[in-house]
């Protein structure tokens, strides 16, 4: 739906872990993944920090990859792409409740990162409990998002060509919770 050709390699509705795409689960002092009440569950519990739920069904270098993304409570919610996790190094492209979409890329696990992009789109359905189709399309260096099937922006950045996928909960003033469904990811 997003761009010429792609396989369907992930068709997830995130009701269990059963589909064989391994999503983290379990609780740590700054948040949570768990599989609740037949959706997978992020949450923050540190303000001024972001907790994510990786998948360990590989790494992806050039792909569409989409979430429903319903914020329950606090801040922000959104996907993780290019991914490698040990050192911290991923892009975060996540949408708050107030209507706005932020894209960061983090080059390590002290938070040294930049914004590559910002703006509020009305595209996002602002508010608690509102769900938002979330996607980016990641070609070589070309980042593409999307909000309910509306491209909102597009950047040129090349920190990082492959990795891993993820779902986020980001609390910027408030312990957040956000509700993940229906992830799919094609190859390109």
């Amino acid at each position: 739906p997003y761009a010429a050709g792609g396989t369907l390699v992930m068709n997830d509705p995130l009701s269990d872990n059963s589909r064989g795409f391994g999503w983290a689960q379990g609780t740590s002092t700054d948040g949570s993944c768990t599989f609740t009440a037949g959706a997978y569950q992020v949450t923050s519990t540190k303000t001024q920090a972001f907790h994510y739920c990786t998948s360990a069904s590989g790494t992806y270098r050039n792909f569409t990859f989409e979430a429903q993304v319903r914020i329950v409570k606090g801040d922000c919610g959104g996907l993780i792409f290019r991914a490698d996790s040990n050192p911290g190094k991923l892009y975060i492209f996540e949408m708050c409740m107030d209507g706005s979409y932020n894209l960061f890329v983090y080059r390590n696990s002290s938070g040294d990162s930049s914004l590559l992009a910002n703006a509020s789109s009305s595209a996002i359905k602002s508010g608690l409990n509102q769900a938002n189709l979330l996607a980016v399309t990641a070609q070589s260096s070309s980042l593409v998002l999307y909000v309910n099937m509306q491209k909102v922006t597009s950047v040129n950045n090349a920190a990082f060509s492959q990795g891993q996928v993820a779902l986020a909960a980001d609390s910027f003033n408030n312990t957040t919770q956000v509700v993940f469904s229906n992830a799919r990811l094609w190859t390109l």
